[in-house]
């Protein structure tokens, strides 16, 4: 897979199910992210031709005057039938614009009236004007950009890599070129709504302005029989022509979802074990003597229509759980928790340590419907219901996104590849973060989500397990023990949320 050009697909849609799993044509999400596009804005000197507006009387003594070469004022007169006050007003118009000039007695076209006929017989007749466009470009594709409000989440967001310094450095010098490309698009449509019909004269100087940045949303899919094998969909960005013209942006996105592989390692192994620890009913017909096998149920879950209902607690996920999709299979799932009553106790969600999870706008999205519908209306209980794990050093866009993110310690059994979202007594969700079917590739998360109470359960004992005694606080001093964040007791799943400094 490495070295290999990624195709970048810019039609189709979301995993469809299939009675047939290992069907060719099936894809599947497995990835869904938002870049920063590096932009600039510019200062654009130019001149439009206007397309002037005269007398039809006017236009035609100028169709006239082109036809004989030489006319009198008093054969022109007869020519229209006008009084000689109409001829006066008539030739006053015309020899403002300077289009005629008199010889003796004879009126003939100006040479500036002789170019109006270059390219017709009728007078082709514009005005020039003097213009200042601040018009954005993206400085990869050097393609009009849009500035919007983007949010401390949205600025911590990973940055599209600008490999072509010289489009950086030369800007100035290639933005007339590109000003020229998309003059209709910037200005002329804009002002035609007005009536008025203008076209490019000349650019006659670029001045760079602020710098700033545009988000890409991407969608990554990949064949179910090769899901490690991704690729960005970027229709939700741009389409069509518009996406043509972008060509540069999609390679630079496909080059920097390249640059997310991993190679499979042996926590892998160890994270599937785990899944299959707490949904052993759920998974026992994809395992095997070896384990969970992994390209199977991947394929078989992709195929499936991943509906919840009373007697089918449990689903499998393919995916971020922060998508669009399994955002609605989680708010599913907790519809269906409620019915035995509201949580009462907080949720942790443990991110897997990859440098891209979580950089999607959908994730800050779950949050807060999370928060929402823990909170309730009890307002005895802390206004920040979810509490983020993750191992390491947070990415940037993590500590924006998590009002309490904890720092899990070096000695952590929790396979740093494992995502857990565990709501005690209420919804759970696990998945693995790997490539699938390849040493290297694009870490496909593949697990369950459940609402079922004795997945839930042993969800709980599991983190019990595996967390460390102590757990710090990121950025203060702030402590949390294990036992604060679960029950002593087996299968107990309230949580009581403590701190002490």
């Amino acid at each position: 897979m490495t070295g290999s050009k990624r195709t970048v697909l810019t039609l189709g849609g979301r995993a469809v199910a299939s009675k047939l799993a290992a069907s060719d044509d099936l894809s599947v999400v497995v990835g869904q992210f938002d870049v920063l596009l590096p932009c600039r804005q510019f200062n654009v000197r130019h001149k439009v031709a206007v397309v002037g507006q005269v007398s039809l009387t006017t236009e035609f003594l100028l169709r006239l005057l082109f036809s004989v070469d030489a006319l009198s004022e008093r054969d022109a007169q007869q020519f229209f039938g006008f009084s000689e006050h109409e001829m006066a007003f008539v030739l006053k118009e015309a020899e403002a614009k300077a289009y005629i000039e008199r010889h003796g007695a004879q009126l003939r076209l100006s040479e500036y009236g002789r170019m109006l006929f270059a390219d017709s017989d009728k007078p082709q007749i514009y005005e020039v004007e003097k213009g200042n466009e601040r018009a954005a470009f993206d400085l990869i594709a050097l393609a009009p950009a849009e500035r919007e409000y983007l949010s401390d989440f949205e600025f911590a967001l990973p940055e599209i890599e600008l490999k072509d310094g010289e489009v950086v450095a030369n800007a100035s010098k290639l933005v007339p070129d590109a000003f020229r490309k998309y003059f209709v698009e910037l200005v002329a449509r804009r002002e035609r709504e007005g009536g008025v019909r203008k076209s490019l004269y000349s650019v006659d100087g670029v001045t760079p302005d602020e710098r700033f940045f545009a988000l890409v949303p991407v969608v990554a899919t990949a064949p179910a029989k090769r899901p490690s094998e991704a690729s960005p969909m970027l229709d939700g960005w741009k389409a069509g022509h518009e996406l043509d013209d972008r060509a540069a942006v999609a390679h630079a996105v496909a080059a920097f979802l390249d640059r997310q592989q991993q190679s499979i390692s042996g926590e892998a192994a160890s994270a599937y074990d785990l899944l299959v620890e707490v949904a052993p009913d759920y998974l026992k017909e994809f395992i095997t003597r070896t384990g969970l096998s992994v390209g199977r149920y991947c394929a078989e879950t992709a195929a499936r229509a991943g509906e919840f209902r009373v007697d089918r607690p449990t689903i499998g996920l393919v995916g971020p759980l922060y998508s669009s999709s399994n955002a609605g299979h989680l708010a599913e799932a907790m519809d269906h928790a409620a019915r035995r009553g509201p949580p009462a106790s907080p949720a942790i969600w443990v991110a897997p340590q990859s440098p891209l999870w979580g950089a999607s706008r959908g994730l800050p999205k779950v949050l807060e419907q999370l928060r929402g519908r823990l909170h309730g209306a009890d307002t005895d209980l802390p206004s920040d219901r979810v509490m983020g794990l993750v191992a390491g050093k947070p990415p940037t866009h993590l500590r924006r996104a998590f009002t309490t993110l904890v720092e899990l310690p070096s000695s952590s059994e929790l396979p740093t590849c494992l995502e857990v979202l565990l709501i005690p007594g209420n919804v759970a969700a696990v998945l693995v973060h790997a490539p699938i079917g390849t040493r290297r590739g694009f870490p496909v998360p593949l697990g369950i989500l459940t609402f079922d109470t004795s997945v839930v359960e042993r969800v709980a004992l599991m983190m019990t397990r595996l967390l460390p005694n102590q757990l710090r606080s990121h950025g203060d001093v702030e402590m949390y023990t294990r036992d604060v964040l679960y029950p002593k007791a087996a299968g107990d799943a309230n949580l009581n949320h403590q701190s002490s400094t």
